[in-house]
C-alpha cells in the first residue's frame, strides 16, 4: 500500500527537510574548520583547570584556593572543565575539533526534537523547517564552536523544556515522568552552570500550583518534588565536596566577579553602594576607575596580591554586599539590571546568523575590540562613523551596516511581537486553541523569569540558549493565530499582501 504523501520519505516535506539538514550539517562543519581550533572564547580557566586535572590527583582533595585569584577547579563549576580533561586526553591535539563536533551534534540533534515539537504544535511543515534552522543558526551557530559551557547548558535546558512542552502543546500536563527527566537533566546542567539552583526552586513552586489545581495536590507535589531534586542533590554533592577540599560549602566562586560587575554597574547610578572602611571596599573604590568588568580583574588580583583575600573570602564579600545593597538600596540595582536587559541583542537571536558570525569573529579576535573594529570592512565602517563622510561609506561598509540595521529591526519586531502576542493570545484564545495558547505562555513565562533571573548580576545573550527554540515555536504559533492578537488592519493588511504575493 502506498503511504500517505506527508508520511513518505520522498515528500516535498520530506525532501525539503534533507536539504535543510544537509545543509545546516555542512554549515556546522564549515564553521568547526573556520573556528573550533582558535576561537576558546574568554573561558581559559576551563582550559587551566583540565590541564590541572590531567597532571595529577591533588586537585580532587585540594582546590587550591591560596595559590590564585581564580583557582581553575573552583571557579566555576567542575563539569565543563571534566569535560575539556577528557576531550584532552582522547584527542590530544585536535580536542578542541573534538568539543566543537561533540557540541554541535547535540544542538542538531534538539534542533530535530525542536521540528517534530513544531509538527505536534500543528505548524506547517516548511513552518517547522523555518524554526529548525533559524534555531540552528541561532545561540548555537557560535556557541558550539567556543570551550564555553553555553552550548551544552544550552542543549541540556533545551531538552528539560521540551520534556515538558511536547504534552503541553498537546494540551496535557506532564506526568511525573516528565518532570523527573527535566530535573535530572537539569540536574546534570548544574554541574555546567550553577544558575539551576536559583530558579528551580521557583519553578517546584510554579509546579505544584498548576499541577495541583489541575490533577491534586499529590500529584503536584510529587511532580514538583522529582523537578527540584536532582539539583538540590548535585548541590549538595558539589558544595559537600569542595567543603572538604576548599573548607568552604561553595557550588564555585565565579561569583566573585559576578556580583562585584554587578556592584560597579549599579555604583555608576549611586556611588555611595561602594562606601565603606573595610579592607574590600577601599580596595574596590581604589581600583575601579571605569565601572567595567577590566576593573573587576584588577580589584580581584589587588585583594589577592595585597591584601591576602583568596576567591572565597572575595566571594563573601562580593555576595554580602550583593544582596545587602539589593535590599537596602534597590533603586540603582533595578537601574542597573535594566541597562542590562539589552533588548536589540536578544532581538539578533531570532533574526538570521549575521551576528553569530559577529560574535565568532569577535571571540577569534580574543574579544579585544581594537582588534576586532581596526580590520575589514570594521576598520571602513569605524572611519564612517568617526567622519559621517559620505565618501567613506563605501557599498561594502554600506552594505555590511545596513543589513545589519535591518535585521536587528527585524529580530527586535519579533521579540516585541513574542513578549506582548504571547500573553494577549493565552487571554484572548485559550479556551479554544487549548495546548498551542498554553505552550506560547508557558514559554513567555519562563524566557521572562531567566531574563529577570540574570540581569541584577550578569546578562548575556547567549545565556538564553534554552530558549530560543521553543521562542521560535511560539513565533510560529503567534504568526499561524495572528488573528487573536494583532489589530484587524494589519491583520487584513497582511492578509492583503500574503495573497497578493502568493498570487505573483
Amino acid at each position: 500500500m502506498r503511504m500517505r504523501d506527508n508520511l513518505s520519505p520522498y515528500s516535498p516535506h520530506q525532501i525539503a527537510l534533507s536539504i535543510g539538514v544537509l545543509v545546516v550539517v555542512v554549515v556546522k562543519i564549515l564553521l568547526i574548520w573556520r573556528y573550533a581550533p582558535m576561537a576558546i572564547g574568554d573561558n581559559q580557566g576551563y582550559i587551566d583547570a583540565a590541564a590541572e586535572i590531567l597532571s595529577s590527583s591533588a586537585w580532587l582533595h585540594d582546590a587550591g584556593v591560596d595559590d590564585s585569584p581564580y583557582p581553575p577547579t573552583l571557579w566555576r563549576p567542575i563539569g565543563y572543565s571534566l569535560i575539556v580533561a577528557a576531550a584532552k586526553a582522547v584527542f590530544a591535539d585536535h580536542w578542541s575539533v573534538a568539543l566543537g563536533v561533540l557540541q554541535s551534534t547535540l544542538s542538531l540533534v534538539t534542533g530535530l526534537f525542536l521540528y517534530r515539537l513544531c509538527l505536534r504544535a500543528k505548524l506547517h511543515p516548511y513552518a517547522a523547517l523555518a524554526v529548525f534552522v533559524l534555531y540552528e543558526w541561532s545561540a548555537p551557530m557560535s556557541t558550539d564552536v567556543l570551550i564555553m559551557e553555553d552550548a551544552l547548558t544550552g542543549v541540556l535546558g533545551m531538552a528539560a523544556l521540551l520534556a515538558l512542552l511536547f504534552p503541553i502543546v498537546d494540551n496535557r500536563i506532564p506526568d511525573v515522568g516528565r518532570f523527573a527527566f527535566a530535573g535530572c537533566v537539569t540536574g546534570l546542567a548544574f554541574f555546567l552552570r550553577d544558575v539551576y539552583h536559583f530558579v528551580m526552586p521557583i519553578l517546584a513552586v510554579l509546579t505544584l500550583i498548576a499541577v495541583g489545581r489541575v490533577r491534586g495536590w499529590k500529584a503536584g507535589a510529587s511532580s514538583a518534588a522529582v523537578l527540584i531534586a536532582p539539583v538540590l542533590i548535585a548541590s549538595a554533592l558539589l558544595q559537600g565536596w569542595n567543603l572538604h577540599r576548599a573548607g568552604a560549602p561553595v557550588t564555585a566562586t565565579a561569583g566573585q566577579s559576578a556580583y562585584l560587575f554587578g556592584m560597579l554597574r549599579a555604583a555608576r547610578f549611586d556611588d555611595t553602594i561602594l562606601s565603606g572602611d573595610d579592607v574590600f571596599l577601599k580596595t574596590v573604590r581604589q581600583h575601579n576607575t571605569t565601572y567595567q568588568y577590566t576593573d573587576v580583574g584588577k580589584i580581584t588580583i589587588a585583594l589577592y596580591e595585597e591584601h591576602g583575600m583568596n576567591s572565597i573570602a572575595q566571594l563573601r564579600a562580593a555576595s554580602t554586599l550583593f544582596w545587602r545593597t539589593l535590599f537596602t538600596k534597590p533603586l540603582p540595582m533595578i537601574r542597573a539590571a535594566l541597562h542590562r536587559v539589552r533588548p536589540v541583542q536578544q532581538g539578533t537571536l531570532f533574526a538570521g546568523p549575521v551576528t553569530r558570525i559577529d560574535d565568532l569573529d569577535w571571540w577569534a579576535n580574543a574579544a579585544n575590540a581594537e582588534k576586532f573594529y581596526n580590520q575589514g570592512w570594521r576598520a571602513k565602517a569605524q572611519k564612517f562613523r568617526e567622519t559621517l563622510n559620505p565618501a567613506d561609506l563605501t557599498p561594502e561598509v554600506f552594505l555590511h551596516l545596513s543589513l545589519r540595521t535591518v535585521l536587528r529591526a527585524v529580530g527586535v519586531a519579533l521579540l516585541a511581537v513574542f513578549l506582548i502576542g504571547a500573553p494577549w493570545l493565552w487571554l484572548k484564545r485559550r479556551a479554544e486553541l487549548g495546548g498551542p495558547a498554553h505552550f506560547v505562555m508557558t514559554t513567555w513565562g519562563l524566557y521572562v523569569l531567566w531574563v529577570c533571573m540574570y540581569i541584577p548580576v550578569s546578562f548575556e545573550v547567549r545565556y538564553l540558549s534554552p530558549f530560543v527554540g521553543p521562542v521560535l515555536v511560539a513565533l510560529a504559533i503567534l504568526v499561524q493565530h495572528r488573528e487573536a492578537w494583532l489589530p484587524a488592519r494589519l491583520n487584513a493588511l497582511f492578509h492583503f499582501r500574503f495573497r497578493r504575493s502568493s498570487a505573483g
